[in-house]
């Protein structure tokens, strides 16, 4: 197999790459919305219509669904909104698109990889990795991480530009009559655009910036070039990078004003010891570093609701192992430099800890560990990886390239089956919840899993999970929410009365709770009981006329007949003196006197 990546042509695999990478996430064409795709697409009106592009880049990335977040990810939503003017509500389209840019990822990471001079060989191999390693179906088999495709897309590319003027190379386009070569300075500045584009695609990219000075770095060895000798000789090349970090300060600055949905400087709300203590979050962070080595290394089990535990002490053992392997890492990469003049160690190490900055809890984030996040350093570590290899091995693998060869492909085969299992694992709401709790039990894993199967119908299994939710943490209000709605669906008034008044003595502001509860009372007769909930929406929407109508009934049943008089004449004016209201209210009064 080696042998023959160095006889095909540039064509040739890139083809292979492609095919390798659809054939992976084929199976995933088949999938439905999951988690919260609902937010970010087929409950976001955003998504609905490009034109509203004015909102999609005025407002957070899930207003649309009514919800409030963070998130500032436009052009995500966007290719959301494209995607629904080509397929509608199909799926199918979607995953389409992710897979595609996964690919075109591929491609240009083979590239970029190809055209630094890493080698045809080992560029090619981790290509293959990255496209079809099960660790990236969380960004991209699940359709809210289309953010991780899309800053990748536009930073590859980008940084592709910014490398091609280095190494004196040219994109020449043919047309019929001519053929047009693009200057090294056109270049640099679609270099430059590019990278708001993935910024606007997904946050993280924002600390990315470092690894254009990486390029930097390598090419510097690559041409014995001293550092005012680089300077002199590209200083566009510097000058973009400074454009960069203008553009991202910035960016940063924005975020922090006009662009502030919620707090720019603590996604994840904590207000406790990890939320305010930064030595705590990097210690934190720190003991992630090992695990994502043995995910990369072994990628099982794979799920989304990860977590792991915060840490105080400097000398905890994972601290210790984290910090250990970044020394390591650095050290292999010192002695690659004054042994064999080549970065391609510390270049791995900056791809990593460039991406990987932006969640290292510099600004507490949600998730302590996410797999998603792992979608660009992956490339640095099997960099590195493939670099000792080399060093270390390249005697006994020259000796033995066809067992290397068969090797390598039974590991990608391995790797292509386990990535086809976990596209199936995420192929609907109650799969792939159940396929997390075999791994973590947690409260939002129960209380989804029971809404899923309230969606079915299956009242029996979502009672069972929505009550092993208030096990683990009795103070969501939404949890008591559905299991009284499910009494209410059955007929169980005072169990789903019960149910209610519980969500509310968590929290007094959580409104959805009214309706049911005014149902069930006036199912009753029990009118007296709805009014203080008919009273409070009413102030919150008095211009819902059925809302009026409604709570001006029950207080005439009631007795409180001045207080109905009221509102049945609010609801007269809010009907534009409607005859037919003005005659059913009328009837109603009438029927009261008769009684």
């Amino acid at each position: 197999m080696i042998g023959y990546i160095n006889r095909y042509s540039l064509k040739k695999l890139i083809l292979i790459l492609f095919l390798v990478g659809f054939l992976t996430y084929l199976s995933s064409f088949w999938n439905q919305f999951v988690w919260d795709d609902s937010h970010f697409f087929y409950q976001n009106t955003l998504t609905q219509d490009l034109l509203h592009i004015k909102q999609i880049f005025s407002s957070n990335t899930t207003a649309g669904a009514g919800v409030s977040s963070n998130y500032y990810r436009p052009l995500a939503t966007l290719s959301f909104a494209t995607d629904h003017q080509l397929w509608g509500w199909n799926p199918a389209g979607l995953h389409f698109t992710n897979t595609l840019f996964h690919c075109l990822n591929g491609t240009l990471l083979f590239l970029l990889l190809l055209l630094l001079r890493f080698g045809k060989i080992k560029s090619f191999l981790i290509s293959v990795l990255f496209l079809i390693h099960p660790i990236q179906t969380e960004a991209v088999t699940y359709l809210s991480s289309r953010g991780d495709v899309f800053y990748l897309f536009f930073l590859l590319l980008s940084l592709l530009l910014f490398t091609i003027p280095l190494y004196g190379k040219q994109i020449r386009i043919v047309l019929p009559q001519k053929m047009i070569v693009l200057p090294h300075g056109l270049l640099l500045f679609f270099s430059i655009l590019l990278f708001p584009l993935s910024v606007l695609s997904k946050e993280g990219a924002l600390t990315t910036v470092p690894i254009y000075a990486g390029i930097l770095f390598v090419f510097a060895l690559q041409k014995k070039l001293s550092l005012r000798k680089l300077h002199t000789q590209y200083r566009n090349h510097f000058l973009v990078i400074l454009v960069l970090i203008w553009l991202a300060i910035v960016y940063f600055g924005l975020r922090l004003t006009v662009l502030n949905f919620g707090n720019s400087l603590n996604y994840s709300g904590d207000q406790g010891l990890y939320g305010k203590n930064l030595f705590v979050r990097l210690l934190t962070f720190v003991t992630t570093l090992p695990q994502y080595v043995r995910l990369l290394l072994v990628p099982y089990p794979l799920y989304l609701e990860r977590s792991t535990v915060v840490i105080t002490s400097f000398f905890h053992p994972m601290v210790m192992l984290g910090l250990s392997l970044v020394g390591l890492g650095v050290f292999s990469g010192i002695v690659e430099i004054h042994k064999k003049r080549t970065g391609w160690i510390i270049f791995g190490l900056i791809l990593i800890f460039a991406n990987l900055a932006s969640v290292s809890g510099i600004i507490p984030m949600t998730g302590l560990l996410r797999e998603n996040w792992l979608y660009m350093p992956m490339i640095g570590f099997y960099m590195i990886l493939f670099v000792l290899a080399q060093y270390f091995f390249l005697p006994f693998i020259k000796a033995h390239t066809k067992l290397f060869s068969v090797g390598f492909i039974l590991y990608c085969l391995i790797l292509i089956g386990m990535t086809i299992q976990q596209n199936y694992n995420w192929r609907n709401n109650i799969a792939y919840y159940e396929h997390n709790l075999r791994f973590t039990n947690t409260q939002r894993l129960q209380t989804n899993l029971g809404n899923a199967y309230i969606g079915k119908k299956d009242y029996k299994k979502a009672l069972f999970h929505l009550e092993q939710a208030v096990k683990l943490d009795d103070s969501y209000p939404q949890t008591h929410y559905n299991i009284g709605s499910i009494y209410l669906l059955q007929g169980k008034l005072d169990q789903a009365e019960r149910e209610f008044r519980t969500s509310l003595a968590i929290d007094p502001d959580y409104l959805f709770v009214y309706s049911p509860l005014i149902t069930i009372y006036e199912k009753e007769n029990q009118q007296i009981k709805a009014l203080p909930y008919l009273k409070r929406l009413n102030l919150i929407y008095p211009n819902d006329l059925k809302l009026t109508i409604m709570y001006a009934q029950d207080l005439y049943k009631s007795g409180k007949t001045k207080e109905a008089d009221v509102q049945f004449a609010h609801a007269i004016k809010l009907s534009h003196n409607d005859p037919k209201l003005i005659q059913a209210i009328a009837e109603i009064k009438k029927s009261g006197i008769d009684k």
